[in-house]
């Protein structure tokens, strides 16, 4: 066991308990676990454990208030092959402990944040942090999100569960970092990733980059950086293999990539104590200790700009064939084909002198298939020189595809000694078309009706059906609603929509809620909108179109009574106002309403008629309400028995900011009656005339109100 904080194992012992006792954030999903596939379930996370698994790999977050957000891998079932490889730590991680080694740097400025909660322990200890937006918490049993506000900058951790690239299993995390600026002004904005390097009880190993084995600090920067790096303990019997993946069609390639201790890198926010043949002994103390720091340098965000950051971490593959002279050899297990250039991929052989002497002149070779070829300036066969006992040499091809092959292709690579038995293994490589979505509406014709109240139903759903046709994984998947006219997000509904990896023939289904917009002005007919997809690291977009028919709303003016004094039922001389109302008027401006009513049942009180908020100015700060043009209402009585009253209501929005109302919903009139006897009573709107700005008739339909008065 290693005591990273000391070497006094009671103080870790002490940072353990304490840490049981610890809640977590509002908000997190204490010791959770979403599973993607495995028949078993690992063992029950730990309490301020969120955990995502399948049979291959875990990935643990913490979700205490110290610590937040930062994660570790570990192995369920590993390679399918090899039994020593379960239930091991991939990032460092012992058992009772939460993740905390491993962590992001986010610069900004110049000025170096770190990503989650305050730690408990030395890494990162110095950094300024954050304020935590969204606790750590499994979104559709596809990932972990994290989100913490950074300074100017909203800073997302996303992971999931991928293929290896040289694997072909679900045995690797995808680590996300998506950053926005949320300031008006450009920051300088730049992440370093600090990985926890382990290999189950293993800490030690060599970092295998190309034709190196790594053991003491190393950079490398631009086109140095290699697709892959592995790390394994021994050729002839790994225990566990690992395996960064540093570019590719979905990995954003850092700018520089070291090698070096834990202890320096956990120290160093940005910049560390990197010396250069240095051993990987843990800075201050005395074990071998290997870390990997990936930095992306600080470039500009724009205001509202985004910037992802994606790397892989997880298992690698490697087929072996143990002799004296053992053999191991890894390459992508499946390559995307382009029939518009030449695509590449590395083939690295790992050689060990597992024998008894020196094996001399040692000739390493590989053999392609039809289909496959050497790169230009690569050749075939490698000469090695004399390989001592027990030690290991690197070589790497860069081998074409030709642009028209498919398919699965077996290469074989040979080694051969004078003094030695020749050794030999194959390795199968399937090329694959690429990724490719087919966006489906499950309704694409959709359609409102007019209900009492208006458009039923709101928000309207709408649901696509986004589906991986292509010939390979889609490691992330966004999708994007969008109308050019007429239609809007509901509230709470967000455009944008991130699926995360999308399998070779699975699919997922994204709902949206929308609406009809109605401000600054309605639209009414068959409406357009679109779903958009796109994968993470391509340029096509995947699109679906569909229409929502939203049918014109008929304008109204309504008489509408409101009790006012007393409980229901309305009893002889009580006062009742009558709201006289427009709903869903069109290109308001104006309006000349006469009112009926009978005088022996309906009392005008003291000639009580008040203009509405139609003809009422909208109120700004440090403004007073003002009418704008009302006339005043005239009132004519009946001169002979058994005759209606009429009150006719005149008024326009003239002087008004927007004298002419696209869409209008609101009083026109307030009159003020006293019951006089009981019965039904009628309001009516006898005439009723709404115009534009220009003078022009507006269509609306008429529909009086009733009142009725108990005995």
């Amino acid at each position: 066991m290693r005591f990273r904080s000391g070497p006094v194992p009671a103080r870790i012992l002490a940072c353990l308990a304490v840490a049981l006792l610890l809640s977590a954030p509002a908000g997190a999903q204490e010791g959770a676990r979403a599973f993607l596939a495995g028949p078993e379930e690992p063992e029950e996370a730990d309490e301020g454990v969120i955990r995502l698994y399948n049979e291959y790999i875990s990935i643990l977050v913490n979700t205490t208030e110290e610590n937040t957000g930062r994660f570790a891998v570990q192995t369920t079932g590993g390679d399918p092959d090899r039994a020593s490889d379960d239930n091991s730590p991939l990032i460092y991680l012992i058992p009772g402990q939460k993740p905390w080694t491993s962590y992001a740097t986010v610069r900004i400025d110049g000025i170096d944040y770190v990503f989650g909660g305050r730690p408990t322990e030395r890494a990162g200890r110095a950094g300024l942090y954050g304020e935590m937006l969204v606790a750590p918490h499994v979104v559709d049993d596809r990932r972990i999100e994290t989100v913490y506000r950074i300074g100017p900058v909203d800073v997302t951790q996303v992971l999931s569960i991928i293929r290896s690239s040289t694997t072909g299993l679900l045995d690797t995390v995808r680590i996300e970092y998506r950053l926005v600026n949320t300031s008006d002004q450009v920051h300088h904005v730049g992440l370093r990733l600090m990985i926890d390097t382990m290999l189950g009880a293993n800490d030690g190993a060599p970092l295998r980059v190309g034709e190196l084995a790594i053991t003491t600090d190393t950079v490398f920067e631009g086109d140095a950086i290699p697709e892959f790096w592995q790390a394994f303990d021994s050729l002839s019997d790994p225990k566990v293999t690992a395996q960064g993946t540093l570019k590719g069609d979905d990995v954003t390639p850092p700018d520089r990539v070291y090698f070096s201790n834990w202890g320096a890198l956990a120290d160093g926010l940005w910049e560390f104590d990197f010396q250069p043949g240095r051993d990987f002994t843990r800075l201050g103390e005395f074990e071998l200790d290997s870390a990997t720091a990936l930095y992306w340098d600080p470039r500009p965000l724009a205001p509202g700009e985004e910037r992802v950051y994606v790397t892989h971490y997880g298992l690698g593959g490697i087929s072996i064939s143990p002799g004296d002279l053992s053999i191991g050899v890894t390459s992508p297990s499946t390559v995307t084909a382009d029939p518009d250039r030449t695509v590449t991929f590395p083939v690295v052989a790992y050689i060990q002198n597992t024998g008894e002497g020196e094996a001399r002149n040692v000739v390493a070779r590989i053999q392609l298939p039809q289909g496959l070829r050497l790169a230009d300036g690569e050749q075939a066969v490698r000469q090695l020189g004399n390989l001592p006992t027990g030690r290991s040499a690197q070589v790497t091809w860069r081998v074409a595809v030709d642009r028209a092959v498919g398919g699965e292709l077996t290469y074989t690579v040979r080694v051969e000694a004078i003094n030695a038995e020749p050794n030999q293994v194959s390795r199968a490589v399937r090329i694959v078309s690429p990724a490719a979505l087919t966006i489906t509406l499950l309704e694409p014709q959709g359609r409102l009706r007019m209900g009492e109240s208006g458009w039923e139903p709101l928000p309207y759903r709408v649901t696509a059906r986004v589906q991986n046709t292509g010939g390979a994984d889609a490691n992330s998947v966004i999708v994007r609603w969008d109308s050019p006219l007429g239609l809007e997000l509901a509230r709470g509904s967000r455009a944008e929509k991130l699926i995360g990896p999308l399998l070779e023939g699975e699919a997922f289904e994204v709902s949206w809620y929308i609406q009809p917009v109605t401000r600054p002005q309605p639209y009414n007919g068959n409406l357009p909108y679109t779903v958009q997809g796109q994968i993470f690291g391509g340029s096509q977009d995947y699109r679906a179109n569909g229409f929502l028919d939203v049918p014109l709303f008929e304008g109204e003016v309504r008489a509408e009574p409101v009790r006012v004094d007393g409980a229901a039922p309305v009893r002889t001389g009580d006062r009742v106002l009558v709201d006289i109302v427009a709903r869903n008027a069109r290109k308001f401006y104006g309006a000349e309403i006469v009112v009926r009513y009978d005088p022996t049942a309906l009392e005008l009180i003291g000639r009580a008629i008040y203009p509405g908020r139609l003809f009422f100015e909208e109120v700004r700060d440090g403004e007073d309400a003002r009418v704008l043009a009302w006339k005043a209402p005239e009132i004519q009585l009946p001169v002979r028995e058994g005759a209606a009253a009429e009150v006719t209501l005149r008024g326009e929005r003239a002087g008004a900011r927007q004298p002419e109302l696209y869409w209008a919903t609101d009083t026109i009139a307030t009159l003020s009656f006293r019951v006089l006897k009981p019965g039904t009573h009628s309001i009516e709107l006898a005439e009723v005339r709404v115009y534009d700005a220009a003078g022009q008739v507006v269509k609306v339909a008429a529909a009086g109100g009733r009142i009725s008065v108990g005995e």
